[in-house]
């Protein structure tokens, strides 16, 4: 018996999966390796975490003409143009010699960061026209353990190597990745796409693509605002109420982090596994009636609670996004999706440079990390009601019905 050969359209589910994690590791090792910036060059930490906004700026701003590009020229070719920039300006950034200089490395990795949302996912999409939701949901789970990776080697490479190494040593496999991805593509291994996703098909109403499409939007930038504000304060918020749990170790908090979002991932699985069964509507407003609450208890818990908490705000984040993703796409355009997701990330990821300010401007000001998820859970409030108006889409077919492949298949 011969062994499964990898085909085109696996090869790019594999390499778009491995770019969703790497991209993530990119977009939040800095939030650990900052922790030793505070020590190696004597800043305070609020003025340390605002050299990333540029960066987190340009994750979002620039998804736009990324997008836009990837309609025009190959989805899979501007994956590993990913790969080599982010992994150039990481080498770079460890070599930095002051904050100046750091910034517009850190500026570079996020312009090249810019480059997975709006081009991979609707790849993705397209790559697995069956099963979109279960398709979604396991590349997600690549991004979680990205952002779980990030923070345990950053804190590792530190505490073991030195800062500089954390940055260097993710960029230079970034590097490899991408220049292997280079030679499948130029040889044919990996495919640009297949058909649109199935599954459920028109929005009923006058008008309701438009006021869909507007509401989704709305709903991610508070998704992304979310994620991007848990995410960033994470080790600081764990390095002040949970020492008696790390010692005040690098490594340690790097390795709760870790623990939360490589566990938190399989919310994905669960959200893509639910957008499958169910309407993507309900599916999407179940994520958030977990996520809301948890955001008002997380302003005043500490210990094994805090960490629960966390833990539930990114479980019940990540749930929601295959849902969110797949109402985007029905209710706009299969022939614009790289420049309309584009639009998408603007917003969602453009939420992150909102996010460090905030956070900045609340510590500076209280040194109450409370006041940081007061708001986010108003703003998840008004979430739930967006929600609620989301536009049907109707049932065409009885797809969402059907057992799914093992993943292995």
């Amino acid at each position: 018996m011969h062994a499964p050969r990898f085909t085109p359209e696996t090869n790019a589910l594999v390499f778009a999966a491995i770019a969703h994690g790497t991209m993530h590791v990119f977009g939040a090792y800095y939030f650990t390796i900052v922790l030793a910036l505070e020590q190696a060059w004597d800043m305070p930490y609020p003025d340390l975490l605002e050299l990333w906004t540029p960066a987190a700026l340009l994750i979002g701003v620039a998804a736009l003409p990324m997008g836009w590009l990837a309609d025009r020229w190959n989805r899979a070719g501007m994956i590993a143009v990913a790969f080599i920039g982010m992994g150039g300006a990481s080498v770079a950034a460890g070599l930095m010699p002051a904050a100046g200089s750091l910034l517009l490395a850190l500026s570079v990795v996020g312009l090249f960061g810019a480059i997975y949302h709006p081009v991979g996912i609707p790849w993705v999409m397209r790559l697995a026209p069956q099963n979109p939701g279960k398709a979604i949901a396991i590349n997600g789970l690549f991004g979680g353990v990205g952002v779980a990776l990030a923070a345990l080697t950053a804190g590792g490479l530190i505490d073991f190597v030195g800062w500089r190494a954390a940055f260097m040593v993710p960029g230079a496999v970034s590097i490899v990745l991408g220049v292997v991805m280079f030679m499948l593509v130029g040889r044919g291994r990996i495919a640009e796409q297949s058909d649109a996703p199935g599954g459920e098909d028109g929005v009923t109403g006058e008008g309701g693509h438009m006021r869909g499409a507007a509401l989704v939007l709305g709903t991610g930038f508070v998704g992304g605002l979310v994620y991007q504000s848990t995410q960033a304060v994470a080790p600081k918020m764990f390095e002040a109420r949970l020492d008696d749990l790390v010692g005040g170790s690098t490594l340690g908090i790097g390795a709760v982090v870790f623990s939360i979002y490589l566990l938190a991932g399989l919310g994905q699985l669960l959200g893509g596994w639910l957008a499958d069964r169910w309407s993507w509507k309900r599916a999407y407003l179940v994520a958030w009636c977990i996520h809301m609450p948890m955001l008002w208890i997380a302003a005043s818990a500490g210990g094994p609670l805090l960490v629960l908490v966390v833990f539930l705000i990114t479980l019940a984040g990540t749930g929601a996004i295959p849902a969110e993703a797949l109402l985007f796409a029905r209710y706009t355009p299969a022939r614009h999706h790289g420049l309309i997701f584009g639009l998408r990330y603007v917003l969602a990821l453009g939420a992150a440079p909102l996010a460090i300010q905030f956070i900045a401007f609340v510590l500076e000001r209280t040194g109450d990390f409370a006041w940081i998820y007061w708001p986010l859970g108003v703003a998840g409030c008004l979430t739930i009601a967006a929600i609620v108006l989301l536009p049907a889409v109707k049932r065409t077919t009885e797809s969402a019905a059907v057992p799914m492949p093992a993943p292995a298949e």
